[in-house]
This record gives C-alpha cells, sequence and structure tokens, in this order.
C-alpha cells in the first residue's frame, strides 16, 4: 500500500474521525435516527475527509452537535427503561454501550486537546462537551447493566461483633473529647 501526502489540514482530519466514529457509536447503540439522517453524517464523514477546506469541515460540526444530541436522548430513554425494568434481560446480556463509550472516548481524545483554542470555531467546545458527556451515558448505561447482571459474591468474616462494637465507643469517646 503506497501512502499519498494529504491536503488535509490537521482539524479536518480530527472532525473527519469523530464523524465517523459518531456515525459508528449510532450504529452500535442502535439509535432509531431516520435512515436519511444516518445517511447524511455519513456522507458528511465522507465529506470532511476529501476536503481540504477547515471551514466546510466546521460547517458539519452543528449537524454532529445535533446528532450527539439525539443518540444522549436515546441513551436517557434506556437507562429509564432499564430501571424501570422494561427491557428484557435478554436483551441486557449482549449490550452495545461499552463498545460505544469506548467509541466516543476514541472521538473525544481525537479533539480534546483543541478545547478552548478555537480551532473548531463556534461549536467546537460544545461538540467537545457533548461528546464527553455521550461517553458518559454510555458508560452509565453499561455500568448500570453490570450491576444489574452481575451476581454481587458475599465476603464472610468472623470479626468480633462486640469488639467492634467497642471500637466505636472508644472513638466516638475520643472524638468527643477532641472536639469540646
Amino acid at each position: 500500500m503506497v501512502a499519498t501526502p494529504s491536503k488535509q489540514s490537521p482539524v479536518s482530519q480530527k472532525l473527519a474521525i469523530v464523524c465517523a466514529l459518531a456515525m459508528a457509536a449510532s450504529v452500535f447503540a442502535g439509535d432509531d435516527m431516520p435512515k436519511e439522517q444516518k445517511d447524511t453524517y455519513q456522507l458528511g464523514s465522507q465529506s470532511i475527509a476529501a476536503n481540504t477546506s477547515d471551514a466546510e469541515a466546521l460547517a458539519l460540526i452543528p449537524g454532529l452537535i445535533d446528532m450527539g444530541n439525539k443518540v444522549n436522548a436515546f441513551f436517557d430513554r434506556v437507562y429509564a427503561d432499564i430501571l424501570a425494568g422494561r427491557v428484557p434481560a435478554s436483551h441486557l446480556v449482549k449490550h452495545p454501550f461499552a463498545t460505544v463509550g469506548e467509541i466516543f472516548s476514541r472521538a473525544l481524545a481525537e479533539v480534546k486537546d483543541l478545547k478552548g483554542t478555537g480551532d473548531l470555531g463556534p461549536y467546537g467546545d460544545k461538540l467537545i462537551t457533548l461528546l464527553a458527556e455521550s461517553r458518559h451515558k454510555a458508560d452509565r448505561n453499561a455500568n448500570l447493566i453490570r450491576q444489574m447482571l452481575v451476581e454481587p459474591k458475599p465476603y464472610v468474616s468472623s470479626i468480633d461483633r462486640k469488639g467492634l462494637v467497642a471500637l466505636a465507643k472508644l472513638s466516638r469517646e475520643a472524638a468527643a473529647s477532641y472536639n469540646s
């Protein structure tokens, strides 16, 4: 394979990666986004990858933000459904949220160093914050599912309960004398 030099700027390259990763995350999450909108973001990723102009790449950020808001709303709905017991356990076993969280982590790593620099235009910091929020919500869903599915292992202790009560009394007396 022959590597060809790229005429893209680093911002265009980073946005192309973020767009592709965001698209992959929404597909993994099973988002109910209309097909036409998914095609738009896929074309947006290809458009960024093909363009050398930062201005054209930056113009796609509001679309990424819109998609991110919809993905976050989806994560919130799923979280509420899981908490309410409306999701069958069979669906929880092979959940995509850990993978989606990793994808958003990768996307965030691409652009995190541009936060506050203005390189991503007026919406750049909002995009970075949204990626972090998406990663958090995907991880939150994955952790909730893990807590529901993993049976806790009880810890058997042979601690002397009378000794523990005596230690607590001594601690309270020491704290009371320290505070007065």
